[in-house]
Order: C-alpha cells, then structure tokens, then sequence
C-alpha cells in the first residue's frame, strides 16, 4: 500500500513497485523521469530536473 499522508513516497515503496514492474530500482527511476521529461516537453516547459534550478 502506498501511503496516503505524504506527497512522496518513500525508498522502499518505490524499490517494491519497481520489483511488481519486474525492474531495477534505477530502471524504474529512469522510466519516471523519461515520463516526466515527455509530460513537461508536452506542455511546452523548457525547466529539466536536472538543471540546478528549484
């Protein structure tokens, strides 16, 4: 179950639904990123996660 209180998940959360998913940690980490990096070209932001910017 993933908790319902807090905004982000925690490590272990995220390593168990990377194992459902049959990928790595990374893998599954990578995945999310490449969404997200798709989802922000979408709407036509140019911000990147890792960009230094907050």
């Amino acid at each position: 179950m993933i908790e319902s209180t807090r905004k982000q998940p925690v490590i272990s959360v995220l390593h168990r639904l990377a194992g459902a998913l049959e990928l790595s940690l990374g893998e599954f980490c990578q995945r999310v990123d490449d969404r997200y990096q798709t989802e922000l070209k979408a709407v036509g932001s140019p911000r990147r996660l890792d960009d230094g910017r907050v």
